[in-house]
């Protein structure tokens, strides 16, 4: 009798192991399918399938009060109507490698070492279009956290002194945001 109960036990415990980890496998998957960096290799995916070929691109940055304005071909610039912003004209793909180059960008990189500070990254958050895949808005965000690969945060946690603040002030807090528009251009077709 009692060699048959303990296989029971044993056989309902790897059932439900297994079932367990069946049920952890489709919620990792799931999640990677909803993570922003599958979202990103996503869309970036379908504008490089399908690109549109002559485009002006409208990028706003409302923050810092300046706009681009440009005339794009084959993912050339091929006009700029206007450009007011601080960094080179874009277009789509190189809009798609500038958020690339910026999420998770550290912007911290002269912090002494042997002092605990706060590590800070830039996080991009992206609204895509739904139709062509381009970036819609971009909103960047600076996080910062209290270092604790740096042993002496620790001491000073164990120590019991003060350990430094994180949080940004209100205004530098705030996401930086980008509206972008694309408007296709058709081609003037000459009728004989």
């Amino acid at each position: 009798m009692q060699p048959h109960f303990f296989q029971w036990h044993i056989r309902r415990a790897l059932l439900f192991g297994s079932g367990l980890a069946v049920l952890l496998g489709l919620l990792g998957v799931v999640g990677w399918y909803v993570s922003p960096a599958a979202k990103f290799n996503r869309a970036r995916s379908a504008w490089q399938a399908q690109p549109v070929p002559h485009y002006r691109l409208v990028i706003e940055r409302p923050q810092i009060w300046c706009q681009q304005d440009v005339e794009v071909r084959d993912e050339q610039i091929a006009q700029v109507i206007e450009n007011t912003c601080p960094i080179e004209s874009l277009t789509v793909s190189t809009l798609f490698q500038r958020i690339a180059d910026l999420d998770g960008q550290r912007t911290d990189a002269f912090v002494p070492t042997n002092l605990c500070t706060c590590t800070s990254a830039l996080q991009a958050s992206v609204v895509y279009d739904s139709e062509q895949s381009f970036p819609r808005e971009v909103s960047i965000v600076e996080q910062r956290r209290i270092n604790w690969r740096e042993l002496s945060c620790w001491r000073d946690l164990l120590l019991l002194e003060p350990l430094p603040a994180c949080d940004l002030p209100p205004a530098l807090a705030q996401p930086r945001i980008t509206h972008i528009s694309l408007i296709p251009l058709v081609p003037i077709s000459s009728t004989d």
